[in-house]
């Protein structure tokens, strides 16, 4: 017997859109997060790369703080020759020959012993980037800025005497420093939200006294900021 057609029910042309534009909205839906999870994964990556960068950073600067003034001789008058909120000199008799240069012929500064610390692009030395790029530079004997860490929006020094007094800047008396304070605030190289929700900076970013040194960007770039003091141990025995 034939069954009637009446007897069999199948699925109507809207229930099969229904359940296709369901389908598509749920699929949209994980891709989309898993999208937004592979971002912020590589944010997350981006951060501790930068992290790691600026830690590299503050250990180079800090044994060339400690190294600041180091005189073994007690004739080559090594001493900071800058001493500002954005940018430090300093000699050092690194070989302990008594002097600061070679005297040839020609004369020429000895090697490693004429650093200053300060940011690429910042032509009025307020510690804070004119613009992009800016990074944290290391001059070495007068022979231009060597990259130290990328993507720097912010450089402050503070200094302070034997008692932890802190000296205006820039330093009048530069035979009394005996500590720098150093603070630095790094942004990521590129804007990246987190899940669907986009990420605002809106924080002010402070020195160890409090001070601003970089008002809230309010902009979607992720920022890091490291404070750390170091001792010039060499400057203490003067």
């Amino acid at each position: 017997m034939i069954p009637k057609p009446g007897n069999q029910r199948g699925f109507t042309l809207i229930e099969l859109m229904v359940v296709t534009g369901l389908s598509t909205v749920a699929i949209g839906l994980v891709v989309a997060t898993l999208i937004s999870q592979q971002k912020n994964h590589i944010t997350q990556d981006a951060l501790v790369d930068m992290q790691q960068n600026l830690r590299a950073a503050m250990e180079v600067m800090g044994g060339d703080l400690q190294m600041a003034g180091y005189d073994p001789t007690g004739n080559a008058g090594a001493r900071f020759l800058v001493a500002d909120r954005a940018e430090l000199q300093f000699q050092m008799d690194r070989n302990g020959d008594g002097d600061l240069i070679n005297i040839g012929p020609p004369a020429t500064p000895d090697t490693g012993e004429l650093i200053r610390f300060a940011l690429t692009n910042d032509a009025n030395r307020d510690g804070t980037a004119d613009g992009t790029p800016c990074d944290l530079g290391r001059e070495l004997d007068g022979g231009g800025f060597q990259v130290l860490a990328e993507n720097i929006d912010a450089l402050n020094f503070v200094y302070l005497d034997r008692n932890g007094t802190v000296l205006p800047t820039p330093v009048a008396d530069m035979s009394l420093i005996s500590s720098v304070q150093v603070t630095v605030v790094a942004r990521s190289g590129r804007t990246v939200p987190v899940l669907f929700i986009r990420h605002r900076d809106t924080t002010a970013y402070h020195n160890r006294q409090g001070t601003t040194i970089l008002a809230a960007p309010n902009d979607d770039f992720r920022r890091f900021a490291i404070m750390h003091e170091f001792r010039c141990r060499n400057l203490q025995l003067n």
